[in-house]
């Protein structure tokens, strides 16, 4: 019953109280269902539920009346769409005039006028009804990220780990010992050959490309091809690298075969460093060591346990990507903020670069100043650890790198001055340029040089 639940469905659900003095009981569609929540459940009481996650044990996220408030304004022009998501602030209430919000720069009247907001109170809201008057829903995407975050943070796995699986099964294909489905395993090869090679990095239009399919970027280039009325056949065309799609297509597969529930068999699987961290809301970069693949790990397992695997590595690759998402910040003051993993294809094995890039405008408008700041960390084969921060503002470029091998800090102070030349070379003024042993301690949320190497028009 659970496994047919796809993600998105609403259901209605009461409270039963368990005879055998266990966690309470939902009765759903005539069901009954045992409950592991957070939030206390009492006997008799209703509850709408959507399901956000129909793997092996459903998850479902509680629609609280309070997160459903919703609100009307006069229709802006050009109209809005429907399901479209916009940012509000409110503004101090004119003496015996209703309460005004502020929204993609007009000054709108709010109705019902009870709702309680003080003056420069930020709000997320969804059109609903983009008509006569607009309906829009008031998100509260405080407490959904919360929850989100919860729910991701202990199924989130390594990239690395997830990729050096998807090779020992491509490596296991080939030498005829992998019983996976052709579907399956023709799915993990596209998401494998899809992947940017290293050498296509220092490319500018490799490394954007590369960005725009790390899947943190997959909801919102959907959204736009649907704004855009592409086809289907063009839309597939556009996402077709997306990381996030490419991953949420296998998932799609493994749940399609009616895996058999249970705790997957790790015996043999792919191990992965507990030390890595999730990405979170100003986690810094994290050098994170490659995964080597395993191909014969594989066929100490029966088909049924290499399924549960899969779908194990697969659905924590996806929380993690979904931390990423929840981990970036948009702050009315004009500052934006991405982390994200970005792997890396260096023959048969995978580079996990981790990038954070904070954007600081400085001055209002779409011609004002932007201070740019990536942070990168890597651990390359025989290069060791290294840690990059580079900042552009101003057209002021500047740079320091960290090595952990002494060698390596070597290496980067020789080569600073091709460095600078080229830079020169592009058009760009240079700051300061620097090489250092070690590691960055710590990492100024302000900087005070002009730093970055990402161009805002790239």
């Amino acid at each position: 019953m659970v496994q047919s639940w796809g993600s998105g469905l609403a259901l209605q659900a009461k409270v039963t109280q368990n005879p055998q003095a266990g966690p309470p009981l939902l009765e759903i569609n005539g069901r009954l269902l045992q409950a592991s929540s957070g939030q206390p459940l009492i006997p008799g009481q209703q509850l709408r539920l959507e399901v956000i996650r129909p793997a092996v044990d459903a998850a479902l996220k509680w629609l609280s009346p309070a997160g459903l408030t919703n609100i009307t304004l006069p229709a802006p022009t050009p109209p809005w769409q429907a399901g479209q998501i916009l940012q509000a602030r409110s503004l101090p209430q004119p003496p015996g005039g209703p309460p005004l919000l502020h929204i993609d720069g007009k000054r709108l009247p709010l109705n019902p006028p009870s709702l309680p907001l003080p003056a420069g109170q930020t709000l997320t809201l969804q059109v609903l009804n983009p008509g006569q008057p607009v309906a829009l829903r008031v998100l509260d995407v405080s407490l959904v990220s919360q929850q989100a975050v919860r729910d991701a943070l202990p199924r989130q796995l390594p990239l690395s780990s997830l990729l050096a699986h998807l090779h020992s099964i491509t490596d296991a294909a080939q030498s005829h010992s992998n019983k996976l489905p052709a579907e399956i395993l023709q799915q993990v090869q596209q998401i494998l050959d899809r992947l940017l090679r290293h050498d296509g990095v220092g490319r500018a239009e490799g490394l954007q490309q590369a960005l725009a399919n790390s899947g943190i970027f997959f909801e919102a280039r959907l959204a736009e091809a649907l704004r855009s009325n592409l086809s289907f056949a063009q839309t597939a065309q556009q996402l077709g690298g997306d990381l996030k799609g490419g991953l949420l297509g296998l998932l799609s597969l493994l749940l399609g075969l009616r895996i058999a529930t249970g705790a997957p068999s790790t015996h043999g699987a792919p191990k992965h460093p507990a030390e890595v961290p999730p990405p979170l809301p100003n986690s810094q970069p994290f050098a994170q060591p490659r995964m080597p693949a395993n191909a014969t790990s594989l066929l100490n397992l029966g088909l049924p346990q290499q399924l549960q695997e899969l779908l194990r590595q697969v659905d924590g690759g996806l929380a993690r990507i979904q931390l990423s998402q929840l981990a970036t910040n948009a702050e009315d003051d004009g500052r934006r903020s991405w982390l994200l993993d970005l792997p890396l294809r260096h023959g048969d094995q995978f580079d996990l670069l981790q990038i954070r890039i904070d954007e600081e405008r400085r001055g209002k408008g779409r011609g004002s100043d932007s201070l740019w700041r990536v942070t990168l960390a890597v651990e390359l084969e025989d290069l060791g650890e290294i840690h990059i921060r580079v900042t552009l503002s101003g057209g002021v470029i500047s740079a320091t790198f960290w090595a952990a091998n002494d060698h390596t800090a070597e290496l980067f102070t020789q080569h600073l001055g091709e460095l600078q030349q080229r830079l020169q070379a592009a058009g760009l003024r240079v700051g300061n340029l620097s090489a250092r042993h070690g590691s960055p301690q710590t990492m100024d949320e302000r900087p005070s040089l002009p730093y970055v190497l990402l161009d805002e028009e790239a």
